[in-house]
């Protein structure tokens, strides 16, 4: 696993940006691979995860991330 070095600000900056705009933090379905939408689903669950991310809103972007997630991954399939 690489380590992350992220400060306060840089973490909730982007939970406010996962906030914001979910799925524009996953990238857009067009122009996705599964593999990748994958891979960048858990890059970022990885920086938002509760266990990693101490920030008080780190739940609510976790489940964010995993809404735009699911939403497109089906986008993609179908």
């Amino acid at each position: 696993f690489r380590k992350s070095k992220m400060n306060k600000m840089t973490k909730y900056a982007l939970i406010l940006s996962i906030k914001k705009e979910p799925f524009q933090s996953l990238g857009h379905p067009s122009r996705l691979q599964e593999g990748q939408l994958k891979s960048k689903y858990k890059d970022l669950q990885l920086k938002v995860h509760p266990d990693k991310n101490k920030s008080k809103h780190a739940t609510e972007a976790a489940q964010i991330v995993n809404f735009a997630y699911k939403e497109l991954k089906e986008k993609i399939i179908n």
